[in-house]
């Protein structure tokens, strides 16, 4: 009697969240040598349009495209005054499209020839493209599609189109949608980020010699560990004092938002969520209802990516512990074989 090998489950569809890659930072802080110059040349992506594919953004319901150059770089509001260097804030830069390419790549070794077919032809009905109303989002996803199909991409018979998330917006934590968001954000940033926990890296963040400080309090903690990833990222000068403290900023970073996200102190973290991310889980949700072979692609921030882990993570798993590095990414895979279907997350970014 033949021994009957047990059936492989099947890949039945991907659904995968990421943030977008290394940009520049929204503020410059620094003194002296330690203020570090980011140029217009760094965030010149015309060296990549020889290995990018073709695409059009279109919003919801729509079949007309629409004009990237329309599309703001920051969700929530625009700076023209420059960065020490000429850049502006929150750009995606050579880096930060080097990283979408990498990403794409690891998402075309993971799902094409599994999931996808090796050709874009024949793959492009099968792959869905949504990103946030940010040029960052956009140019990131651009990037990750085109390292996926490499080849195609480079031919330039590669066209795709991508979606955006529409009004208002629901893929990323924006506090400005909802009023009632607005008020618990503000409420439990003031709880957290007053933490006398915090003082000691205050004090070095304060120094003369560094000054790397927020004008607002609340944010002086999540603004010095924004600057130090930008910084790190672009392979930019960081003071050695702020080098020190690199470990306990990222973890009390990651901690005052995690709170500030949850609501903690001000409502219950169920209601907090459902507010901030609730519709994009939905999506997910109701997508993974429904398998129907394809991967889904939806390009946003940290703060898409840290609400979503929020949601399918206990608080004490080591994933919720540091701030999402650019291009992390979070995949809601489904799967099937004979007797049940099984969902299995996965997370990279550590």
């Amino acid at each position: 009697m033949t021994e009957q090998r047990p059936r492989p489950k099947k890949l039945l569809q991907v659904q995968t969240t990421f943030r977008h890659g290394s940009r520049t930072p929204m503020g410059f802080f620094g003194v002296g040598k330690d203020l570090t110059n980011f140029t217009e040349e760094e965030q010149n992506l015309s060296i990549f349009e020889p290995i990018l594919c073709n695409f059009n953004i279109f919003f919801p319901g729509s079949g007309k495209p629409f004009d990237i150059n329309k599309v703001p770089r920051n969700y929530t509001g625009e700076s023209q005054v420059p960065l020490p260097g000429g850049g502006l804030h929150g750009a995606l830069t050579q880096v930060g499209m080097q990283q979408a390419l990498l990403l794409g790549r690891e998402l075309g070794d993971r799902y094409v020839g599994t999931l996808l077919p090796k050709s874009w032809s024949e793959a492009r009905r099968l792959v869905t493209a949504r990103s946030t109303f940010t040029q960052r989002t956009l140019k990131t996803a651009r990037g990750v599609l085109s390292g996926m199909y490499p080849s195609d991409a480079k031919s330039g018979n590669m066209d795709v189109e991508i979606d955006l998330s529409g009004t208002p917006e629901h893929q990323v934590y924006h506090r400005s949608s909802c009023q009632k968001l607005k008020k618990i954000f503000a409420e439990s940033m003031k709880i957290h980020a007053l933490d006398s926990r915090l003082q000691s890296l205050k004090n070095v963040l304060r120094q003369k010699t560094v000054q790397w400080s927020h004008s607002e309090p609340i944010w002086e903690i999540i603004s010095a560990r924004d600057q130090y990833a930008c910084r790190e990222a672009e392979g930019k000068t960081i003071h050695p004092d702020v080098e020190a403290i690199d470990r306990e900023l990222n973890v009390e970073a990651a901690l005052q938002m995690h709170k500030t996200f949850t609501g903690d102190g001000v409502v219950g973290e169920g209601e907090a969520l459902r507010l901030s991310i609730g519709r994009m889980v939905a999506v997910i949700l109701d997508t993974m209802e429904k398998p129907d072979g394809k991967l889904h692609l939806y390009s946003g921030h940290d703060w898409t990516v840290t609400p979503l882990l929020l949601t399918a993570c206990r608080f004490d798993e080591p994933e919720t512990h540091l701030w999402p590095p650019f291009c992390s990414n979070i995949s809601f895979e489904t799967w099937s074989d004979r007797e049940d279907d099984a969902n299995k997350l996965s997370y990279w970014g550590l």
